[in-house]
């Protein structure tokens, strides 16, 4: 499975927000993303380097890790749709 992980979070890397071009369209889905990540175990927390999803006080997910808050919602909830909750969050 940790290929799949992997395969998921590169496509993030590569293609990003791909298809969310206007202020509008960008804000909703930026919103539509927090707010599906709010039920899943954990936040969004910023850290030196950016931003990365921790279940608990130091217990950091480093695959999530990105500049902004939204590209690690992002790719929390990608890798979460596609494996599950417990596969995601899984060493």
């Amino acid at each position: 499975m940790q290929t799949l992980k992997t395969d998921i979070i590169r496509a993030d890397e590569t293609y990003g927000d791909y298809g969310h071009e206007s202020a509008e369209t960008q804000a909703d889905y930026e919103q539509q993303i927090s707010d599906r990540v709010a039920h899943y175990p954990g936040c969004a927390v910023q850290v030196y380097s950016g931003w990365v999803w921790s279940l608990r006080f130091g217990d950091e997910q480093r695959w999530s890790r990105r500049s902004t808050k939204h590209e690690c919602e992002r790719v929390v909830y990608q890798v979460v749709e596609r494996l599950g909750i417990e596969e995601a969050f899984s060493s």
